[in-house]
């Protein structure tokens, strides 16, 4: 008898940061936090129809799907203060097919919002992703908590002593 081939439908998905907070630290209001979404097919059937969500927890929204721009050396497109360049896909990704075996990877963008900062206890947010194909396919992922902040200045106060007396009368 022919050798029966059991059908593997699976959906990897893996969710990264492509930049680090401007201070090291965390990410600030007016920031934006660009994510790299992998999506492969590890099954031995072609998926199709397949539809991403990306969601960002502790904001109440969701990120925007983005295209990146890679130099000549295959690099990410950086402007002239060194941040990646990234455009609007209008409508987001779209749904899209994957052969067994093959991969993908998609962009999607958040900015950092006031009204995260002021969320009660808000200090860190978190992204979620979940891809799913039109026969009911799913793989999903997350980041870890990022930090999030004000602005806070960065100062130093010295005191000195500029002058030594007895004090007399309240008076030096």
């Amino acid at each position: 008898p022919d050798p029966v081939t059991v059908e593997k439908r699976n959906l990897e998905v893996e969710k990264t940061v492509v930049n680090q907070p401007e201070d090291g630290d965390a990410y600030q209001a007016g920031e934006e936090i660009l994510f790299a979404v992998t999506v492969e097919n590890t099954g031995n059937v072609n998926l199709t129809g397949i539809t991403l969500t990306d969601k960002m927890i502790g904001t109440g929204t969701e990120a925007v799907a983005v295209n990146v721009t890679r130099d000549e050396n295959g690099a990410l497109s950086t402007d002239a203060d060194g941040k990646i360049v990234t455009t609007p896909v209008a409508g987001g990704h779209g749904a899209f097919d994957l052969e067994a075996g093959k991969s993908t990877v998609l962009y999607y963008s958040y900015t950092v919002q006031e009204d995260d900062l002021k969320a009660a206890g808000a200090a860190a947010i978190k992204n979620t992703v979940r891809a799913e194909a039109s026969d009911g396919t799913t793989g999903t992922d997350e980041t870890g908590d990022l930090d999030i902040g004000e602005k806070r200045p960065d100062y130093t106060v010295r005191k000195e002593i500029t002058s030594i007396g007895t004090a007399e009368g309240g008076r030096y």
